[in-house]
Order: C-alpha cells, then sequence, then structure tokens
C-alpha cells in the first residue's frame, strides 16, 4: 500500500487522496476495533489505486522520455518506501523485545527481515498465520504483507510494460501510441486473468496461501493497470455528465464493500471484486476531469489523511497489536475498551503526522538516489534536505532512546524474575508408598492441585519458567513423536514405543491432542508389557465429518482418519486412545461451523467402528482452551494476565456431551481439567517450573513429563485395562 513516487508526473488528483483515506481509516478502524466486517478490504483499494498511478508513471515517462528507466523507477521506490518503513520496523522490533521478552522479540525480529526483504507475504503462508483466525499471537508487523505484494508485482511489470513498448513503436519519444497500449494491454490482461483464476481455486481450497499470495493478488493491481493504460480512450470518451454518477457509485460500492464483505465471500476471489470494481469507477470518473462535486473524497480532511495514509497504513498495526495490550494493563480491567481504542487511534495519528512530517517529506525533497543531473537541476532540493537532515537524525536518535529506554525499564522493573518479588511456593514430595513403589492412590494429584495452587497466588514468573514462557517453548518429543503426526504415514517401526510383539497393545488416534499427550502415555504404555503405536494426524480430529474449509486439507484427513481405524482393525489392540480437541471448525458439507449434534453423531459413529476391533476405547478429552502464553506473557504483566477460566470458554458443554456419547457406545471418558486446573476451573501457564502451555491449547511435553504419573493415576481410576 504505497502511493507513486516522487515527481508525480500528473496534476494531483483529489480524489485519489481521498480514496487513500476512505481505504487505509476503514483498515485502520478494523484492526482497532473489528467493525467493520470488510474493512480490511481497503488493502484492495490500496492495489487498484497503486497499479493505475505506477502504470501511469511508466507510461508518461515513455512519453516524456523515449524511454522507461528501470535504475529510476526502482530509485524512486526506494526513496517513497524504505525510510518511513525502516523507522517502523526498528520501533516495532525494539518496542517486542522490551514489552514482550526475547522469545517474541526474535519472531518478529525475523518477521522484519522479512518484511525488509519484501517477501512477508511468504513468510506468513509458510507459517500458517490465518488473517482472519490467526493462531498465536499476531504479528506487528503482518500488514507488511500487503507491500511486498506490490513491490513483487513491480518487479515484473515494468519489464512487461517496457517488452510492449519495444514490440509496438520504434520512436523515442511522444504519447504511448494505440498499438504500444494494446500490447500492453494485452499482458496485464493475461496476467491479471491469470491471478483471478488462481485466486478463485485457492480460495477455496487454501484461503490462507490465497490470502497473502501475489500469485492471487496480481490482479487487482492489473485491474488499476489495464485502466491507466486505457485512460486516453475513458478521458475522451466518457460523458462528462455521467462522471459524478460514476464517482458516487463507486464510492457507495467501496463502503458497501466495507460493511459487507467478509471471508466467508472467497477471499480474495471472488469477495474482493467489490472494493476494487468501486475503486475502478471512481479512478475512471477522473481521467482528465477532476471530480469536484465528489466532496466525501476531496475535502480538506480527505486530502491530509490521503497525504499521511502510507504513513499511518505502517504505524497502526504494531500500535493495536503491542500498545493496546499494555494500555489495558496499565488502565486495568475496569477501563472501557472504548477508551482502550480511542488511545490507539490517538497514538496512531501522532506517531504517522510526526513520520509523515520528518522521515516521508524530507527524504522525497532530498536528493537522495537521485542521478548527478537531477541533483544539479534541483538546488533547492538538497538545500531543503541539508535543512530536514537534523529532523531525520532527530527521528532515528528519539527511536534509539526510546529503544534503549524500554529495555531498561524492562529489565529492571518488568523483568520475569524479581529476587524481591515472591514466586510459586515450592510444594514438597509426597511421601511414597510402602516399600519405596509408586505412591498411593491419588497422591500424584494432591501434588499437582497444591502446584496448580501455589501458581494462581504467584505475582511474578518464576526464573525456570519466564524463558519458556516468552516463546512456548518445550522439550523435544519423545523417540520420534514429531513426525508420527505428518501427512505421510510412517512406518509402524518408527511410530511404535515399546516391543512390538509386547502382550498388550495400545494404539492412538486423534489430531494433535492426541500427539501432546505422547510423552505421558510412552511412559505408560509404551514399556515393559505395552507396545503404542501412534497413528494420529496433526489437525484432524477422529470425526466422522470433512472439517476444513481447505479442500486439500479436508481430503488428507479423511484418508488418515481411514488409515487409523485400518490399523485398529488389523491389529486389534487392547487399548485405543482417542483425543481431539474441541474447536468444531467448518463442516464442508454445510459451508458452516460444525454444529454440536453434527459433531457428536460423527464422534459417535467413530467410536463404533473402533468397539468393534478394540478390547477398550479410551476417549481423552482435551485441555480447557484458555490464554496462549506467547500472546499474554509480557514483562509489564504477572503471571495473572496469563490465567484462564474453564467457564469462559464452550469446553463444559462439549465434554458434557462427550461423555454422553462414550457412555452410549461403552467407551471410558477422562476428564482432565484436574491435570491443569483448580477445582474451580482457574487454570494457570505454569506450575511448580514448568510451562504448562505451549500456546492456547495444546500441553508442552515438558508437562506431560511432569504429569505422568497423574495420568496413570487416571487412567488406573477409570479402569484401564491391565494398568
Amino acid at each position: 500500500m504505497t502511493r507513486s513516487a516522487a515527481h508525480p508526473p500528473t496534476p494531483h488528483r483529489l480524489d485519489v487522496q481521498g480514496l487513500r483515506a476512505l481505504a487505509v481509516v476503514a483498515v485502520v478502524v478494523a484492526h482497532a476495533t473489528d467493525r467493520p466486517s470488510g474493512g480490511f478490504t481497503g488493502v484492495d483499494v490500496f492495489f487498484v489505486v497503486s497499479g493505475f498511478l505506477i502504470t501511469e508513471l511508466l507510461v508518461r515517462e515513455r512519453a516524456r522520455t523515449g524511454t522507461i528507466s528501470l535504475s529510476m523507477f526502482y530509485r524512486r521506490r526506494a526513496r517513497r518506501i524504505l525510510p518511513a518503513a525502516l523507522v517502523v520496523l526498528a520501533a516495532t522490533v525494539a518496542a517486542t523485545f522490551a514489552l514482550y521478552g526475547s522469545g517474541r522479540g526474535g519472531v518478529v525480529l525475523r518477521d522484519a527481515a522479512a518484511s525488509l526483504g519484501f517477501v512477508a507475504n511468504w513468510r506468513f503462508a509458510a507459517t500458517g498465520t490465518d488473517y482472519f483466525t490467526a493462531d498465536g499471537p499476531v504479528s506487528p508487523l503482518q500488514h507488511f504483507w500487503s507491500l511486498a505484494v506490490e513491490e513483487q508485482f513491480y518487479v515484473v511489470w515494468p519489464l512487461l510494460v517496457i517488452g510492449a513498448v519495444a514490440l509496438a513503436t520504434r520512436r523515442r519519444r511522444g504519447e504511448l501510441g494505440l498499438r504500444a497500449r494494446l500490447y500492453a494491454g494485452a499482458a496485464i490482461a493475461v496476467v491479471g486473468g491469470a491471478s483471478f483464476a488462481v485466486a478463485l481455486v485457492q480460495s477455496a481450497s487454501s484461503p490462507t496461501v490465497a490470502y497473502f499470495s501475489t500469485a492471487t493478488r496480481a490482479w487487482e493491481l492489473a485491474l488499476g493497470a489495464g485502466l491507466a493504460l486505457a485512460a486516453p480512450a475513458v478521458g475522451r470518451h466518457l460523458p462528462g455528465w455521467s462522471r459524478p454518477a460514476l464517482g458516487w457509485a463507486g464510492v457507495a460500492v467501496i463502503v458497501v464493500g466495507f460493511a459487507t464483505v467478509s471471508e466467508s465471500a472467497g477471499f480474495p476471489a471472488p469477495g474482493a471484486l467489490v472494493p476494487t470494481l468501486g475503486t475502478l469507477l471512481v479512478l475512471a470518473a477522473g481521467i482528465d476531469h477532476p471530480q469536484r462535486s465528489l466532496v466525501v473524497l476531496t475535502n480538506p480532511v480527505s486530502r491530509a489523511v490521503g497525504d499521511a495514509s502510507y504513513s499511518i497504513y505502517l504505524w497502526h498495526f504494531p500500535v493495536v497489536v503491542l500498545l493496546a495490550p499494555y494500555l489495558r494493563f496499565l488502565l486495568g480491567d475496569a477501563a472501557p475498551e472504548a477508551l482502550v481504542t480511542t488511545l490507539v487511534l490517538l497514538v496512531t495519528a501522532v506517531l504517522s503526522a510526526v513520520s509523515h512530517r520528518l522521515v516521508e517529506q524530507p527524504v522525497l525533497r532530498s536528493s537522495w538516489l537521485l542521478p548527478s543531473t537531477d541533483r544539479r537541476r534541483g538546488g533547492r532540493r538538497a538545500a531543503a534536505s541539508r535543512r530536514s537532515r537534523p529532523l531525520v537524525v532527530a527521528v532515528a536518535a528519539t527511536v534509539a532512546v526510546l529503544a534503549v529506554t524500554g529495555t531498561a525499564i524492562a529489565s529492571s522493573g518488568g523483568a520475569p524474575a524479581d529476587s524481591a518479588a515472591p514466586t510459586a511456593a515450592v510444594v514438597p514430595a509426597p511421601p511414597e508408598g510402602e516399600g519405596g513403589g509408586a505412591p498411593e492412590a491419588g497422591a500424584a494429584q494432591a501434588q499437582l492441585t497444591a502446584e496448580i495452587s501455589a501458581a494462581l497466588d504467584a505475582e511474578s514468573w518464576p526464573e525456570a519458567v519466564a524463558p519458556a514462557a516468552e516463546s512456548g517453548r518445550e522439550g523435544a518429543a519423545p523417540g520420534n513423536a514429531g513426525r508420527c503426526g505428518s501427512v505421510t504415514l510412517l512406518p509402524a517401526a518408527e511410530c511404535t514405543f515399546g516391543d512390538p510383539d509386547a502382550p498388550r497393545r495400545a494404539v492412538l488416534v486423534g489430531d494433535s491432542i492426541a500427539q501432546a499427550y505422547v510423552p505421558a502415555l510412552a511412559e505408560i504404555v509404551g514399556t515393559g508389557e505395552w507396545s503404542l503405536r501412534i497413528v494420529s494426524m496433526y489437525a484432524c480430529p477422529f470425526v466422522d465429518l470433512e472439517l476444513s474449509d481447505d479442500a486439500a486439507r479436508a481430503a488428507a484427513c479423511r484418508d488418515r482418519r481411514e488409515t487409523e481405524y485400518r490399523v485398529v482393525e488389523e491389529t486389534r489392540p487392547d487399548v485405543v486412545f482417542v483425543g481431539n480437541t474441541f474447536t468444531r471448525e467448518v463442516d464442508a458439507a454445510t459451508g458452516r461451523q460444525a454444529t454440536l449434534d453434527a459433531w457428536s453423531g460423527a464422534f459417535r459413529s467413530m467410536l463404533e467402528r473402533l468397539g468393534a476391533s478394540a478390547g477398550q476405547t479410551v476417549v481423552l478429552s482435551p485441555p480447557p482452551a484458555g490464554s496462549d502464553v506467547r500472546e499474554c506473557f509480557s514483562q509489564f504483566a504477572g503471571p495473572e494476565a496469563c490465567v484462564s477460566r474453564v467457564s469462559a470458554s464452550s469446553w463444559p458443554s462439549m465434554a458434557q456431551d462427550q461423555v454422553a456419547t462414550a457412555e452410549a457406545v461403552g467407551a471410558v471418558f477422562v476428564d482432565v481439567r484436574p491435570w491443569f486446573c483448580d477445582a474451580q476451573g482457574s487454570c494457570p501457564a505454569f506450575a511448580g517450573d514448568t510451562l504448562t502451555k505451549k500456546d492456547a491449547l495444546h500441553p508442552t511435553s515438558d508437562w506431560m513429563r511432569k504429569i505422568t504419573p497423574v495420568v496413570r493415576e487416571a487412567l488406573v481410576a477409570e479402569g484401564v485395562v491391565g494398568l
């Protein structure tokens, strides 16, 4: 989301500035308040505007000079984009380290490197970031994906324009001819058409990749580029009387898109058609004919916001992601959310104004990256550059001082382990049973309950826990367990704990929750006279439903589910352990979230099939979903910020339903709440010196090793055979 480079070759279009203002306000408000539902489509408005203006720049440069200088094109892009982006990247990384610690800071540092290399969109697509329902803490630099898409597009598009011009004409100067425009138009039509086709397919099959991919977004920039190539014809043939109506219609379409478009519409195709076509109408109406009647876009306020739109866009997301939680902490739980939102918007406005005034404008008035001939002609510009240099230095110094100060504050006042602050109490180990054997029944759970209570009373993070809490870091899974949950089913020998010929056999099915329980189960039913085979698969619950809006993933899960059942049917184990999340995703049959009834029926179907081949079926409930430690951990708040409550989740209703389902088919249901929470349903992020979960849901490997005696007690109490 950027404007055209310095040296604007066309008269300053107020309606374009208004479009930028409209788009950036929608994006900022949507990110700050989650309203309107389609506010995120402001980015699509920027894509079309950018494609239009950049193509105009290329065409007019060819007409003026007889050539298109790639060197100057990329110099202008660098002058326009890099200075403000560098300041925001540096400030964001420093603020993340200062406020949230080295774990999250390291991740954001890698995001910054990708952003600086204009490949942020591919980084977020590769890491599985879902723009609408992100798993884990949202990166404060996630919005740099759109900048990456633009710059990747502009690696290719100028070359296509140069090629089209070279094929069509040998003239060195003058207005680009019809033939050259037709050649370039054909090139952009091919690019845009192919991109839209890919977007239609991927929006349905891989929505996360589709959202961030350059291949699925290029058609939006191509729309603007195509209009720029057709500008002479539009200017000549579009009647003057129709222009105000077209302009207002375009604004109305854009606003309707802000209010109604959502990710369920299929994004970016066909959902982004609404804002992009509306933008085309506004741009077309203003070609060679200023749209003074569009006062909503051409008023002084819209112009000012449009002028600063790049800085506003850069700054708003770090403020929303990093500062808003800190403000909530400072203001307390009783502070109205409207106050936090107001402060977020105010801080965004101030930072944006400073950045625009002291970073963007001084650089664009300077001779930085300009050829020597331009420097000689631009004496006044060079003088302005020298005068503005102190301002740029002041901004850089301010950023540095803020970073150092924030780090110092974090180190002294908000460090994870303050020696003067109380830490979680150490609970003495319970006495062993007679003969030094296993503890008495319930003793391990009693010790764990005491540690959980102590953690709930802790006012600071213990030294042993803080480093893991910063990043959700955990110890390695035992054996080959980490790979056993992948899409490719590994040979039985690679995913079996214990002797495969042991007299008692157990099989583990389910999704990532099943995988998370492996460290404990491997110790209990993967040694001695037991063997444990893992056939579960990440992100694929063991229910007879296709639960995904990603067609490829739904197919993979369907195949794996049948494979899991066949393994049970062939091995006829003594016990089958089933572990599923309680997250009901989109039911592919309806296109909506799976209902509780549909989930229960599908789960019962699979349990009944297992019952015919397994000696006993044991359903291990997932931990209650709660706070994601990667988000709630900070240098300014204590562990209370990461305490979650079972009552605040859908866990109880899901568990109650699954208890009834298990009883109906003769399966055992194990309620794991005592492994993570106290009797009142409060769940800390750690107990003793161990982090309980690495995210909002999954227990760490270290925690499962720690509570293995508790798991054993629970299975024995539920009458699991052979224990």
